[in-house]
């Protein structure tokens, strides 16, 4: 039988039975856990299931009085542990349904506000009480494959090779690869391709990298990986050509010439945005169009046709202190505009910690990108740019943060009624 885990399309949070059995279902992310796991068993009735946990074998149970709270029991028969569902939508091949018991005709809801409780009340067309049936073997999608690139929600590593004096990040390219990062964030200086180089501030020889040892590690991995799509955002401290003048022979073009290396890059300004807007991700990687390249803004010497610039592709908000304070974290960056396609939002201090783990919370990356969306025009950040990416076993926050992103675009629609029901008028407070 089918396998789900349960996520509200309010939090993208999922109903948790506990680790040990003791009769509660939590709201919390899914984290690959048994007890996440659900089987939606048929009944005699149409569209009405027994919902029972793998890690336990018990069923999510209402009241048998009604008192607003659901259990995680056994079902014995009861109306109370039976749930109709009520489709809000089906997208993306994923179903987004209310769930109400057949006793009390009550839904199951999460939290108004994220509490990690679950509730049993009318669902008043909250978000909070509409949960998409995600199969488990899809949660750890990165990719909206029919989507286009302005679909896509993707973690960034800002300075992204600067692991070593006062570090950005404390993991390897290849490490943040896997992991799921699909951004870099780097600073490049260099007069000729030779000479093309990482470094953290004119000054900061210790950061210094060799480009040709960062190009080779992204060209190794993405040979290994067919189907993914990698970003590159450069702070180009690279001459262009001059107006008028082809771009032959500058600095801008050795970093293009060095690209090229990689047979899945994309070249030219043009071919890129042209690719980026009117491409699938699914066509761009049956074409093997799977490395893109944005430079910051127009080099001093004038607009150039070599790379995208971000300044005009780009709705990005403010960076460093600036980017981690509610009065102006999703203020607008300078030279950026909020009508450009796609979307970035940084969310890093003027220097990292050294850890990072409390700037980094998946509530707090979800809480900031809430406030991109409602500032930038109802859209979640494409990219999601971070220092010191960092994750454990218990710990798993930035990439949890730009999942939740990406399922709420693939499940999250304005929630519609459902059908007249009879429902009793008391309700426990959420």
């Amino acid at each position: 039988m089918k396998r789900y885990y349960i996520v509200d399309a309010k939090h993208v949070r999922s109903l948790v039975a506990g680790d040990h059995y003791d009769g509660h279902i939590y709201h919390q992310d899914p984290r690959h856990r048994l007890n996440a796991s659900w089987i939606l068993e048929k009944t005699e009735t149409a569209g009405v299931f027994h919902i029972r946990d793998l890690a336990h074998q018990k069923y999510i149970v209402a009241g048998d009085k009604y008192d607003g709270h659901v259990y995680h029991q056994d079902q014995q028969g009861r109306l109370n542990a039976k749930w109709r569902t009520v489709m809000v939508s089906s997208k993306n091949g994923i179903d987004t349904v209310q769930l109400l018991d057949l006793k009390h005709h009550k839904a199951i809801i999460a939290g108004d506000r994220e509490d990690d409780n679950v509730y049993h009340q009318d669902p008043h067309n909250r978000l909070n009480a509409c949960w998409a049936l995600i199969p488990e073997n899809q949660w750890n999608m990165l990719n909206h494959y029919t989507g286009m690139f302005k679909d896509q929600h993707w973690l960034v590593a800002h300075n992204a090779w600067n692991t070593q004096i006062a570090a950005n990040q404390c993991k390897s390219i290849t490490e943040l690869l896997n992991y799921g990062v699909r951004g870099f964030a780097l600073d490049v200086y260099g007069d000729d391709e030779a000479s093309l180089h990482l470094q953290h501030g004119h000054g900061n020889i210790a950061s210094r990298t060799p480009w040709e040892k960062i190009r080779n590690e992204l060209k190794t991995w993405l040979a290994a990986h067919k189907n993914e799509v990698v970003t590159l955002f450069f702070e180009s401290y690279l001459t262009g050509p001059k107006l008028g003048k082809t771009p032959a022979h500058t600095a801008l073009q050795a970093l293009d010439n060095s690209l090229k290396n990689i047979p899945c890059y994309v070249s030219g300004k043009a071919n890129q945005e042209y690719a980026i807007t009117n491409k699938t991700l699914e066509a761009l990687i049956t074409e093997n169009k799977r490395l893109f390249a944005f430079i910051e803004k127009e080099p001093d010497e004038g607009t150039q046709p070599i790379f995208p610039a971000m300044t005009s592709n780009f709705a990005e908000n403010v960076y460093g202190d600036a980017s981690l304070k509610l009065g102006t974290w999703v203020n607008m960056r300078e030279g950026s505009a909020k009508t450009n396609p796609l979307t970035f939002m940084n969310h890093f201090g003027n220097a990292p910690t050294g850890s990072e783990w409390e700037r980094n919370r998946r509530d707090l990356l979800l809480h900031h990108a809430d406030a991109f969306y409602t500032t930038f025009g109802n859209r979640y950040p494409n990219f999601v740019s971070l220092d010191y990416i960092n994750w454990d076993k218990q710990d798993n926050a930035p990439i949890e943060a730009v999942r939740s992103l990406l399922w709420r675009t693939l499940a999250k629609s304005p929630p519609k009624a459902p059908g007249p029901v009879e429902v009793h008028r008391e309700e426990a407070s959420a």
